[in-house]
């Protein structure tokens, strides 16, 4: 487990072994799902290559 602050701008800093492991490079295109009722937060990497947000 890691343990990481948001910081002022709301951003959180995967760690660099948590990258490597995933093979995550910078620019890489995210998604982000939100629990809002176990207030959980799910990070994967999204098969849109463009980065466009979905709702």
């Amino acid at each position: 487990m890691y343990l990481r602050e948001i910081d002022d701008m709301g951003r959180v800093v995967i760690p660099n072994e948590v990258r490597k492991v995933l093979k995550l490079e910078e620019g890489t295109p995210m998604e982000l799902h939100v629990q809002a009722d176990t207030k959980e937060l799910l990070l994967k990497r999204s098969r849109r290559e463009d980065g466009q947000q979905t709702t």
